[in-house]
């Protein structure tokens, strides 16, 4: 039915337009065609406008497609760029993780550096050290008693000399070298390089090159020795006192001098002032050093060995007591005679020392004597009773 009544309709709408149309005169059917052209035109248009429009929509539908293709591809981009970025901070991270780990090694390095400098210090100190341990070990001359006596080892250890090492190879030295039995010992100096050189550099004690060396260049080593002792080898203290007590004695005019060397008229009166004030010199290496000397000049100065040496107590007095003592005042014209008094009361104190210490000598000498006659006489007494 529905059909039926489309075409009815379509049918009578064709009719009624048909008789409009013929009712129109030629005029109206030229403006009929131009307006029908018009029509046309318009459906034309609205024709074109349609497909343009389908164009348009197609566009627009096929835009947002290519908009999201772009945006895809720009996404794509984005991701790259945000994928390049976040490599290129992995790689500044790596980079500064490196540059890190590289200052950090860099640091350790210094450190390491730093730590081997110090060690390089630490042993250029130790080799300072012993070097000037080993200076000290051949300087033995200038040095204080006290200081050469730390070198040779502790004070409670049994074996350490009592005196210093060095005084008692010279004293040997010389003995060895027949020193006792030469003319003018003490007063010929030696080679005054070969004093030096030895003074300054050391020597090996039991090398072949000390043989090279007479014995006058040991005996002038030793009055170096003893002259360039920082201290006096008798103390101010001590040298003050006995001074006192030598002029008390001489104002008294209880002690007189002969013209024999070895002769006081009354040693029972200043040896046992001499012994106490010696025997106070302290600390007591001073003492042991002083004993040691003085029973070494008194040795020389027996009578057979003066025969042969032509050095008597006057000439060994004057010869070492510069050695002894030692002058604190600047010489001039105000204090010479001062000091000349001075100097020859020091000769009488170095002159009463000596004969104190001969007689020192002779009386360990005779011991020893009595003591070898009386093991010889137990032998004796022994053999007997096993005979």
């Amino acid at each position: 039915m529905n059909k039926i009544s489309v075409f009815l309709f379509c049918l009578i709408s064709i009719l009624y337009v048909a008789a409009a149309s013929m009712a129109q005169s030629p005029s109206d059917e030229s403006d009929g065609n131009n307006n029908n052209n018009n029509n046309n035109n318009k459906n034309d248009n609205k024709k074109q406008s349609f497909f343009t429009t389908v164009d348009t929509d197609k566009s627009k539908n096929e835009t947002p497609l290519n908009d999201q293709k772009g945006q895809k591809e720009t996404n794509s981009e984005k991701e790259t760029e945000e994928e390049e970025k976040e490599e290129e901070k992995e790689e500044e991270e790596d980079q500064s993780d490196q540059g890190n780990d590289g200052s950090e090694n860099e640091n350790e390095q210094e450190k390491e550096e730093e730590e081997e400098d110090d060690e390089d210090e630490e042993q250029e100190q130790e080799q300072e050290q012993e070097e000037e341990e080993e200076e000290e070990e051949i300087k033995m001359f200038g040095v204080s008693l006290e200081e050469i006596m730390k070198l040779q080892g502790d004070e409670d250890d049994e074996d350490r000399d009592k005196i210093p090492m060095i005084l008692d190879f010279l004293m040997n030295r010389i003995k060895e070298m027949n020193g006792f039995q030469t003319e003018g010992i003490f007063r010929i100096n030696g080679n005054i390089k070969d004093v030096e050189l030895l003074a300054n550099n050391g020597f090996d004690p039991y090398g072949d090159e000390i043989n090279q060396y007479e014995v006058h260049t040991w005996a002038s080593l030793l009055k170096k020795w003893i002259r360039e002792l920082p201290e006096p080898l008798i103390p101010d203290n001590v040298h003050l006192q006995i001074s006192e007590q030598l002029s008390q004695i001489e104002s008294e005019s209880t002690i007189t001098t002969t013209d024999n060397d070895n002769d006081i008229e009354d040693p029972e009166k200043t040896q046992p002032i001499l012994s106490n004030l010696l025997k106070s010199i302290q600390p007591p290496v001073f003492y042991d050093v002083l004993d040691s000397i003085f029973l070494f000049y008194a040795e020389l100065l027996q009578p057979d060995n003066i025969e042969i040496t032509k050095i008597g107590i006057d000439n060994l007095t004057t010869i070492i007591t510069p050695t002894v003592f030692k002058t604190k005042l600047a010489i001039s014209q105000e204090n010479f005679s001062e000091i000349l008094k001075g100097q020859s009361q020091d000769k009488q104190i170095i002159k009463l020392i000596l004969n104190y210490y001969i007689q020192k000598y002779n009386y360990i000498k005779a011991n020893e004597h009595s003591e070898e006659e009386k093991q010889q006489e137990q032998d004796v007494e022994l053999h007997e009773n096993t005979e």
